[in-house]
């Protein structure tokens, strides 16, 4: 994990300039401040201008300053991921894809869209192709653990995802791969760039 996240059943606490007749939960981002998670989401999360198109450039690739990031291709077909054979198939075939570019080691960003018009950067997380060589040594086994999962209890980004006045859902036709040496920069590239743009975990 690139960064800490404190997401807690609401324990009373009184939030000030919070509306929010109900609270269910409480966010704490790395060392920053407790707030009301509605609060939060809606006057800063959902606020932020990103966009996917706004943080590429016209060839795919990240406009931060990172080697060879760039989008990739995942999954045509969203609703054939939710089957295991659908999600063993797009995995296999992103991990193929970046094992032919040389990528064993990366960063990633995952989108959400916002009704069925704008794509923004939801999580960032980072993983390895199989065979990759572990920063303790040995080497990676599985394919990337890259998932699309619904349930609003694993983790935050989920949990936005699951509130339906929002209007909001996973964006899985691309994932951005941000390339690493190795398994730490992997690491060192995620929590940059969930500090520089506000993202969940993944």
């Amino acid at each position: 994990m690139g960064m800490l996240h404190y997401l807690k059943p609401y324990d009373g606490t009184v939030f000030d300039n919070c509306e929010h007749k109900e609270i269910k939960y409480t966010y704490k981002r790395g060392g920053g401040e407790k707030k009301c998670w509605s609060c939060y989401i809606e006057k800063e999360f959902m606020t932020k201008k990103e966009t996917l198109c706004s943080i590429i450039d016209d060839d795919g690739c990240f406009k931060r300053m990172y080697i060879n990031a760039v989008l990739y291709d995942f999954c045509d077909d969203p609703a054939d991921y939710y089957t295991w054979g659908g999600r063993t198939r797009y995995v296999r075939c992103f991990n193929n894809a970046l094992i032919a570019k040389g990528v064993e080691w990366f960063a990633y960003i995952k989108f959400y869209e916002v009704g069925d018009s704008v794509v923004k950067p939801l999580s960032a997380g980072k993983s390895g192709v199989i065979g990759a060589p572990r920063q303790t040594g040995g080497k990676k086994k599985g394919l990337p653990d890259i998932y699309f999962s619904k349930e609003p209890g694993h983790g935050p980004s989920r949990l936005f995802l699951s509130d339906t006045k929002l209007n909001v859902k996973w964006y899985m036709k691309y994932i951005l791969v941000v390339p690493a040496s190795t398994e730490k920069e992997a690491l060192e590239f995620e929590a940059d760039i969930m500090k520089n743009y506000l993202l969940f975990g993944s």
